[in-house]
């Protein structure tokens, strides 16, 4: 995550907006965005996930001269990633990373940290979500290396 923050900081515009909700994920988002415009950063302090899609739907709307990115991991995305479709119905345009490691990472954590080996409830059983977002009309694809060029090993994408 560290080299696709780094991407995202090197080519965005100063006045991007970055929407994100709970869990793991955030920590990259939180740490090295930079929040150059007001207001440029959209997410919540005591964590409700879903958040990240939902914000990053209105945010472009209300201001669609600006990008606005969604940091969402998978369990996150999962909550309220329908409202893809509403972008599609409204033209909303924006541009979501989503990290995808098939688990509430967060809540993992605090299993293992607190009830060591009774790990419960955490793991997921993923879409491909390339393809999720193809089948409403936005563009998809799937990362599997942080190699910087571009190939068949490293972008998986279909028209």
């Amino acid at each position: 995550m560290t080299s696709v923050v780094a991407e995202l900081v090197e080519r965005l515009p100063d006045d991007a907006v970055y929407t994100f909700g709970a869990g793991n994920h955030c920590i990259w988002a939180q740490r090295y965005l930079p929040t150059r415009v007001f207001p440029s950063q959209l997410s919540m302090r005591n964590g409700s996930m879903g958040y990240s899609v939902p914000a990053a739907l209105a945010a472009s709307l209300e201001s669609p001269d600006r990008l606005t990115v969604a940091i969402a991991g998978d369990g996150e995305f999962l909550m309220n990633g329908q409202e893809i479709a509403t972008a599609a119905q409204y033209g909303a345009a924006f541009l979501v990373i989503l990290m995808d490691n098939r688990q509430y990472g967060t809540i993992r954590e605090h299993q293992e940290r607190h009830c060591p080996g009774r790990i419960s409830g955490t793991q997921l059983a993923n879409p491909d979500f390339a393809a999720y977002a193809r089948a409403f009309g936005a563009h998809g694809e799937t990362v599997t290396t942080d190699d910087r060029r571009p190939g068949p090993s490293s972008v998986r994408s279909r028209p």
